[in-house]
């Protein structure tokens, strides 16, 4: 199955399609969750949670699109990825938030 066909089949909804779209590229996208994630365990949550993204994504295109498949997953990866840092930096300085918050309280009194 050539890469169009494997697009198209994936656009239109093709579980088969999808699971040969996942076994082909789990690596190559691996490969960027653990760059931006630094942890093998939280790079492979990322890779499934970015593969559900993907197949969400593709579900909206038009399988006449001109795209170039191998080059398309690997920036929604990357960009993916980036989101589930800012997510993780954005609850990290909450936390610090809520402890200095409550440090300021128990000193205080109040």
């Amino acid at each position: 199955m050539t890469n169009d066909e494997l697009f198209i089949a994936c656009v239109n909804g093709d579980k088969k399609a999808q699971g040969f779209l996942y076994k082909k590229y789990q690596q190559l996208l691996f490969s960027i969750c653990i760059k931006y994630l630094k942890d093998e365990d939280k790079a492979m949550d990322c890779l499934q949670d970015g593969f559900i993204h993907i197949f969400k994504k593709l579900s909206n295109m038009n399988p006449n699109s001109d795209v170039y498949l191998t080059g398309w997953l690997r920036i929604v990866m990357k960009n993916y990825c980036l989101d589930v840092v800012r997510k993780k930096k954005n609850e990290i300085c909450f936390e610090n938030i809520e402890y200095f918050t409550s440090e300021i309280i128990i000193v205080t009194g109040k």
